[in-house]
């Protein structure tokens, strides 16, 4: 399915992979859009979860491999116009045959516009509370959209952890599963039409894991990433919370009913802070930090997550045996919060109200 050419013992090249190129015809080229079924991808066994590292480009002279994941080419009329703001062009990864399947991913060609560094552990402070941008979506997973034949490479991870900005974790960035081998489904929208192919995961034919041994390591970072999710939007939510009390306090008359109600306010900051500490390491402000303050509850428990992602095997006795053990120290922690969402921010907010001052609203969980 490879074209190669090659010269009298002077070098070689290879197109890798036909299949467009087959299926291109005069039908294909009058559809607004249309999607090439992909080629069977190897799941190999030497590939983390998206952590690898980037050795830079091959040496002048030297090949470069195909790339590692499911391949999708796919063929546009024409681009979509610049002056839009909603996406025109989606790819959605779905589990199964599509037809009751959950949607592990899904790209656009939505291009994100370009923040503000946030300064390293800007947000952190108790008193200051700001805000910190989101982070950029990263150019790998943006869809081209260009008039003819595009490419996409799917690195066959599933949606990554919840990240918070300001965040710096020395275990890296949040836990992305792979795909367990198995059938798939690409759904591209675009142009106002849809399109969707069956495609293939394939086990690595050199891995000794087998298919229950790959199932139970994906369950496993599955459920350990529920947690480390629940975990990163509670910090989220104290940061936010912190931030409408601090705004708060800059708000309050001078005298007696103002004095009451800072008091109140620093002793409720004081609260969500401890909680926030307990799960993450707020001394936090490069990336080497964690060197000299010891990591909390949410770098751990990512830092489980990617051990036991890397190969092709299912967790050990240990691995579950940790996990557990963090998620139990994890939920005492967000049983403190859930106590002052309910009990010390209502009756703060009595008493604010009392004093008539606005009160703090516990913001909303993002958990999908």
């Amino acid at each position: 399915g490879d074209l190669i050419a090659a010269t009298q013992g002077r070098g070689f090249w290879v197109l890798d992979d036909l299949t467009p190129l087959r299926e291109m015809n005069a039908d294909v080229r009058g559809e607004k859009a249309h999607l090439f079924p992909p080629r069977p991808a190897i799941r190999y066994a030497y590939l983390s979860s998206g952590n690898d590292g980037d050795d830079g480009p091959p040496p002048a002279g030297a090949g470069q491999s195909p790339p590692t994941g499911v391949v999708f080419h796919y063929f546009l009329d024409k681009a979509p116009a610049a002056d839009k703001a909603d996406p025109e062009v989606k790819l959605e990864i779905l589990s199964g045959d599509g037809k009751d399947g959950k949607v592990l991913r899904t790209f656009t060609n939505k291009r994100e516009e370009k923040k503000p560094e946030a300064e390293p552990g800007e947000g952190l402070e108790a008193e200051e509370g700001r805000p910190v941008p989101e982070p950029e979506t990263p150019e790998s997973e943006r869809l081209p959209a260009e008039a003819g034949l595009n490419r996409f490479v799917w690195d066959m991870t599933e949606e990554a952890g919840t990240r918070v900005p300001g965040l710096i974790l020395w275990s890296g960035t949040p836990i992305a599963p792979r795909a367990v081998p198995g059938t798939y489904t690409a759904r591209l929208t675009a142009g106002g039409v849809t399109r969707t192919v069956p495609f293939e995961i394939r086990k690595d034919p050199l891995s000794a894991a087998t298919l229950d041994d790959l199932r139970a390591q994906h369950q496993f970072l599955v459920e350990t990433q529920a947690k480390l999710n629940q975990t990163q939007d509670a910090i989220r939510r104290i940061r936010e919370a912190r931030t409408q009390i601090a705004d708060l306090r800059k708000r309050l008359p001078e005298g007696k009913d103002g004095d009451a109600v800072r008091d109140a306010a620093k002793a409720l900051g004081q609260k969500l802070t401890a909680v926030e500490q307990a799960l993450y390491q707020t001394k936090n402000r490069s990336p080497q930090d964690p060197l000299n303050f010891p990591i909390r509850l949410n770098d751990k428990l990512n830092g489980v997550a990617q051990s036991a992602a890397m190969g092709d095997r299912r967790p050990t006795r240990q691995h579950i045996e940790v996990r557990d053990a963090l998620v139990a120290a994890i939920d005492a922690e967000l049983a403190k919060l859930e106590a002052v969402w309910t009990t010390d921010l209502a009756a703060f907010n009595d008493l604010a109200r009392q004093k008539g001052v606005a009160a703090v609203i516990p913001p909303p969980s993002q958990l999908k």
